[in-house]
């Protein structure tokens, strides 16, 4: 996600090695990426970089008029959402489809 709310791309250079298969390294690398692009896709295929600043939390990916919000330090606490103001709508947890709480004011 990173990658992609900077507009740029992600090249994991995973091959084959000299008999043709995939090290077993590269092979739980690829499982993780899998895993972790099974429950956000959605905020990374067809998503660039948004117009909001980079916050200091995580990143914004925006596919049209939705913005995916990453938040790379969940057990820190809330996250500001400063700069969305009264454009917000509701807020999903894109995991699980769960709605969010969201509070207008820090």
């Amino acid at each position: 996600m990173n990658c992609v709310s900077k507009n740029g791309n992600l090249l994991l250079n995973v091959g084959p090695n000299a008999r043709g298969r995939i090290p077993d390294e590269s092979v739980l690398i690829l499982k993780e990426v899998g895993k972790w692009m099974d429950k956000n896709s959605e905020s990374i295929y067809a998503c660039g970089a948004s117009n909001i600043g980079i916050p200091d939390w995580g990143r914004y990916t925006q596919k049209g008029n939705i913005l995916y919000a990453h938040w790379m330090y969940p057990m820190v606490g809330h996250i500001n959402i400063k700069g969305i103001g009264g454009n917000a709508g509701n807020t999903y947890l894109l995991s699980s489809g769960a709605e969010l709480p969201t509070e207008k004011v820090w």
